[in-house]
């Protein structure tokens, strides 16, 4: 019996929650010990070879995964979910060899040690399955079914987890930490894959010409994914360049954890987007007032993302100190640290309330909004990083990343309004 949009909803956040809580505190608890085996630069070293993974997978997704996600919601029969399958697989994978060409051929030459690129060499075996991960992913998400892919990523990251903290435990170092978190992305891969099997969607596989009008349609999710990672990690990047990787440690880990506080928002988010993308097609199938639908589940999702967010900023600025002492020890259980993520806290609230405006440009077919805002806000993070990150190192880090947060939800807030006061558009219309 199908559930009510409620609980459908609520069941596939709370699966989302379980999983984002086990994969973070995961990988939280495998940085602190890391840390504490190695110490702060190699920690700063490993954190940054993942930021540079990031970025590339970002360049190399082609805005395919949401894409994917919002079109399998629409998709009611086999035949088009098949040929769709195939089409952005083939893309994917495609692009990913060329990313794995491009990082150990220009990028690793052009800007790293050779000790650091036998790093970049292995960080980059994981983007052939991540590109499987993100389209068998897109295609879980959008039957909403949260608990699978949820349940494999939790598997995965424990895989790597336990690999890293042996390979750690008998002395090697964050070359095999690099190792394990590759072989956890092959392992969720082949898991995903399996699913999809079971289910018997086959993928129909197109290459060539068909990719031209998938691309184009894609284009405003890849330019998002690009300018966001480069907002999240840009600061990262720099910072072992300026001021070493002990600093990138510092840093990383005070991100880390703020990134991880985003769990019970980020879930609600993932859940609310086919939902939001299904009410946005009903809309346009039906003569009624469809949009009002998608106005409510906007408005609930907007005032449980405020209370959630604003209860743990509160919560966790008063924990900070003896939270970075309890899992890094004294290394990062300084002042500086836990002052870092206090700052940081103070963009929390835009953050999440900026993407759950996202999601709903998204499903409205209004990525173009999304696009032109997030590369305003990047180039400004940017250029604001390169000033300030030389002279004043991780506290311009810090400021420029709550300013940014802070400028990306007014411009979006100001576009979702927008969105919600015209309606949804005609399919195919993107403004």
């Amino acid at each position: 019996m199908k559930l009510p949009v409620g609980a459908r909803v609520g069941k596939n956040a709370a699966a989302l929650l379980a999983a984002g809580v086990g994969a973070r505190l995961l990988a939280l608890l495998f940085n602190a010990y890391l840390g504490r085996t190695l110490g702060v630069a190699a920690l700063g070293r490993y954190l940054t070879m993942l930021a540079v993974e990031g970025l590339t997978l970002a360049c190399i997704s082609l805005g395919l995964n949401v894409y994917a996600t919002r079109e399998f919601s629409r998709h009611e029969r086999q035949e088009e979910t098949q040929t769709l399958l195939g089409a952005v697989l083939g893309a994917r994978v495609s692009a990913a060899l060329l990313g794995m060409a491009a990082l150990n051929g220009l990028i690793g030459p052009l800007f790293y040690s050779p000790a650091q690129r036998v790093l970049l060499g292995v960080i980059s075996l994981g983007l052939l399955p991540d590109a499987v991960i993100g389209v068998c992913g897109a295609l879980v998400r959008a039957r909403q079914r949260m608990e699978i892919s949820s349940g494999i990523d939790v598997g995965a990251r424990l895989l790597a987890a336990l690999l890293g903290a042996a390979a750690l435990w008998r002395g090697y170092d964050e070359t095999w930490a690099l190792a394990a978190y590759v072989l956890g992305r092959i392992a969720a891969a082949a898991a995903l894959g399996w699913v999809i099997w079971r289910w018997d969607v086959r993928p129909r596989w197109r290459f060539g010409a068909v990719w031209g009008p998938l691309l184009r349609e894609s284009l405003p999710f890849a330019i998002v994914d690009i300018a966001a990672i480069v907002y999240r990690k840009f600061d990262l990047l720099l910072l072992p360049l300026s001021h070493g990787d002990a600093a990138a440690g510092v840093y990383g880990a005070a991100y880390s954890l703020w990134e991880n506080l985003g769990l019970i928002p980020g879930s609600l988010l993932e859940a609310l987007f086919p939902e939001m993308a299904r009410r946005t097609a009903s809309a346009r199938r039906t003569a009624s007032d469809g949009i009002a639908s998608l106005r409510q589940l906007y408005r609930r999702g907007q005032y449980a993302l405020a209370a959630l967010v604003l209860l743990m900023t509160g919560a966790f600025a008063l924990t900070a100190p003896p939270a970075f002492r309890l899992l890094y020890g004294e290394m990062m259980g300084r002042a500086e640290a836990a002052t870092v993520f206090r700052w940081l806290l103070l963009g929390l609230p835009f953050t999440y309330l900026y993407l759950l405006d996202g999601n709903l440009l998204y499903a409205t077919d209004r990525q173009r909004a999304v696009t032109g805002w997030m590369l305003v806000v990047t180039l400004l993070n940017g250029a604001l990083n390169l000033l300030l990150i030389p002279r004043w190192g991780v506290w311009a880090a810090t400021g420029v990343a709550v300013f940014s947060s802070a400028a990306l939800f007014a411009a979006l807030r100001f576009e979702a309004l927008r969105a919600l006061a015209a309606g949804a558009p005609e399919r195919g219309v993107a403004s």
